[in-house]
C-alpha cells in the first residue's frame, strides 16, 4: 500500500496537515514528527480518519511531545533515553489504536543532539559518544520488553553530512547489513529501507547502490518492512518528488511481487497540493 508522508504539508499542526491533505484526495497518510503538540489532537486524527475514510501508519517523532528533544534510542543520557523510551511507548500505543502492527523509527544517534537544525542537520550536544552496542542493545531491549506480541519495528537507515561525520547509525551499506545480520533470527526487528538516504550515502561514501540493494533483496528481502521514497541529487537529502521515471520506482517496479504487502511512504516534504496528488496517482497506477 502506499502512503504520503504528513510532512508533506507545511501546517504546524497535525490535525491540519492531515485535513489538507485528506482534502486533496490522500488516503494513506504516514503520521510523523515536524508539529507542535496541542491538546486535543488524538481526538483530531479521529474524527478525520472517520470523516475521510483515512488509514494511518506511525512513524518516528509521534506523538509530538509537550518538550521538544531529539528521539535516541542509542543515549546514554538518563533522561534522553527515558523519554525517548516514553515516546515509543506512546506511539506504539497510536499503532495499534489504528489497526497497525508495525512502528518505523531512526536508529540511534552517535552523538547527543539538540533539537536545533544546521543546515538540514540536529546539532550536537557536548562531546557524548554512543557506541553502536548501545544502538543493538537498545533496539533488542524495545524488541523483548516493549514491542508487543505479534508486533514488528522497523528502523531506518539515515543519510550523512560528510564520509568523516557520521551523525546516525545505520549510514554506510556495511552499517545496515551488519544490524540485518544481528538481528537476522529476530523476526520483530527489521528495516526501513529509506532509498533516498541511500542515494545520498552511496554517493558520498562511494558504494555501488544498486549492487546494495539486489544484495540485501537476495539475503534479507523479509526483514524489510518499509519504504520511504524521495528525489535527490546524491549530495542533499532535499525530499523532493519523485518522477515517474526515477530509479527508485524502476527498482520497486523489479521487485513488486516481493514487497506487495510493504508499505511504501512518499515522504515529499511541505508539497501538498492537487498537482503532487494527481502525481501519486499516477505513481500509483505505474506500481500497481
Amino acid at each position: 500500500m502506499l502512503y504520503i508522508s504528513s510532512l508533506c504539508s507545511k501546517k504546524n499542526k497535525i490535525g491540519n496537515a492531515v485535513c489538507q491533505l485528506a482534502e486533496l484526495g490522500f488516503k494513506n497518510i504516514e503520521l510523523t514528527g515536524g508539529t507542535i503538540f496541542y491538546n486535543n489532537f488524538e481526538s483530531d486524527l479521529i474524527s478525520l480518519q472517520k470523516e475521510y475514510k483515512l488509514d494511518y501508519l506511525i512513524h518516528n517523532y509521534f506523538p509530538p511531545p509537550k518538550k521538544d528533544f531529539v528521539i535516541n534510542i542509542a543515549s546514554r543520557k538518563f533522561d534522553i533515553k527515558k523519554r525517548t523510551i516514553a515516546l515509543v511507548k506512546e506511539a506504539l500505543r497510536f499503532a495499534r489504536k489504528f489497526g497497525k502492527n508495525l512502528y518505523t523509527m531512526h536508529p540511534g544517534f552517535i552523538s547527543e543532539l539538540l533539537p536545533e537544525l544546521k543546515d538540514k542537520f540536529f546539532i550536537k550536544d557536548g562531546r557524548t559518544i554512543n557506541l553502536k552496542e548501545d544502538f543493538y542493545k537498545a533496539v533488542e531491549s524495545l524488541s523483548e520488553e516493549v514491542i508487543p506480541i505479534n508486533f514488528r519495528i522497523g528502523v531506518e537507515n539515515l543519510g550523512l553530512k560528510t564520509a568523516n561525520d557520521k551523525f546516525s547509525f545505520l549510514c554506510g551499506s556495511d552499517d545496515v547489513e551488519q544490524f540485518l545480520i544481528y538481528f537476522r533470527n529476530n523476526e520483530r526487528v527489521g528495516l526501513l529501507l529509506d532509498l533516498g538516504h541511500l542515494n545520498v550515502a552511496s554517493q558520498i561514501l562511494r558504494f555501488d547502490r544498486d549492487l546494495f540493494l539486489d544484495r540485501i533483496v537476495d539475503n534479507y528481502g523479509k526483514k524489510i518492512f518499509a519504504f520511504h521514497l524521495s528525489e535527490n541529487n546524491g549530495h542533499i537529502d532535499s525530499h523532493r518528488v519523485l518522477p515517474v521515471d526515477s530509479w527508485q520506482i524502476k527498482y520497486l517496479m523489479k521487485y513488486r511481487k516481493i514487497f506487495s504487502n510493504v508499505p511504501i511512504v512518499f515522504e515529499w516534504h511541505d508539497a501538498a497540493s492537487k498537482q503532487t496528488y494527481e502525481h501519486f496517482k499516477i505513481i500509483e497506477d505505474v506500481l500497481n
